[in-house]
Order: structure tokens, then C-alpha cells, then sequence
């Protein structure tokens, strides 16, 4: 009851520090060293993480297929695919991957070097790819494969949050129910 009266009393002054909190947040990702810090939160967070990481995947695997296939130059490929990346952490993972190309590793190998963004089975693959010749062929059902697992963790993460909204909408069903019955009742009893 107490708290009910101070959000009454002051509810004002919290719209105004959570306005305030959200443009500090918005303007602060606005910033490469924001950017950088909430892309890192993000994929430290445990389902929407691996959501990212797989869309990224799938990205990364489809654009460098096309560029491979029409002849695009590895560092003009890997500049451009780091600009199209929306994850901060990617985009530095794809200029890390066309320094050490340009050094003369494979690409297999230098992509085994970037295990917390890519599964080494990526590499594994990769590295077969790059013996028979087929690397842009390879990367494409690469895409493919993470896009039906991105489709399968999406239609997975819908079927989790559907019983939480319900759960959820019936906790603020029951708040509201109280909030208008308990003054009545209050009411009413100190009537007698």
C-alpha cells in the first residue's frame, strides 16, 4: 500500500528517469564503444545469443558464397562483408580473417582461429571445401544449414514464450483484480 502511494506521488519524477534512462541507453549505442559493448552483451545472453550468432552465420556464409562465385578480390570480399555484418564482434571477426588471409593462411585455417563466433564444424567443413575447389558451393548449403537451425531456434523460442505471456498476462489480470477489490473490501469494512 505504501508503495502504491509513493508511485502515486511521485510517478511523475520515474516517468521522467526512465525517459531519461532509455535516451542515455538509445544515444549510448549510438556509439562504436556502445555498440560494441550492448553486440557483446547480446550474445552473451543465453537464447537470444545463439539466435544471433546463427543469423550472423547464415549471413556470413551466404554473402561470402556470392562473393566467391562472382570473383570478388578476399580483402574487397572481407571489407564488404565486414560493413554488411550487423554484430560489432563479426565485423572485427571478418577484418581479423582477411589479415591473416592476405598473410597467406587458409581460409579454413584462419577461420578455426575464431571459435567463439563460428563452430569449428564451419571450419572442418570449409577446410574440404577448399581441397576440392568447391568453396562457394560449400558455403552456400553452409547458409542453408544454419538457416533451417535458425528457423528451428526461432520457432523453439516461440513455443517457450507463449505459456510465459499467458502465465504473464494472468499475474496482471490478478493485480488489477486486486488493486480495485482490496479498497472496496477496505471500504466496506471500516463502514461497519
Amino acid at each position: 500500500i505504501q508503495v502504491t502511494e509513493w508511485w502515486g506521488q511521485n510517478w511523475l519524477m520515474m516517468a521522467g528517469v526512465m525517459v531519461g534512462l532509455g535516451l542515455a541507453g538509445w544515444q549510448g549505442a549510438k556509439t562504436k564503444k556502445g555498440k560494441r559493448w550492448l553486440d557483446g552483451l547480446v550474445l552473451k545472453i543465453p537464447i537470444v545469443g545463439e539466435l544471433v550468432r546463427r543469423y550472423n552465420q547464415v549471413r556470413f556464409c551466404r554473402l561470402l558464397a556470392g562473393f566467391f562465385k562472382y570473383g570478388i578480390s578476399v580483402a574487397e570480399a572481407f571489407d564488404i562483408l565486414a560493413a554488411s555484418l550487423g554484430n560489432s564482434y563479426y565485423s572485427e571477426s571478418c577484418l581479423r580473417l582477411k589479415a591473416k588471409l592476405t598473410l597467406g593462411r587458409s581460409f579454413s585455417e584462419a577461420l578455426a582461429t575464431e571459435r567463439e563466433l563460428y563452430p569449428p564444424i564451419m571450419a572442418k567443413v570449409i577446410k574440404g571445401a577448399e581441397r576440392t575447389g568447391v568453396l562457394d558451393e560449400t558455403l552456400l548449403r553452409l547458409a542453408k544449414f544454419y538457416e533451417r537451425e535458425l528457423k528451428l531456434a526461432v520457432k523453439d523460442l516461440t513455443s517457450l514464450i507463449e505459456p510465459v505471456l499467458i502465465v504473464a498476462l494472468g499475474m496482471g489480470v490478478v493485480g488489477v483484480a486486486l488493486a480495485v477489490v482490496l479498497p472496496v473490501y477496505r471500504l466496506t469494512s471500516q463502514i461497519r
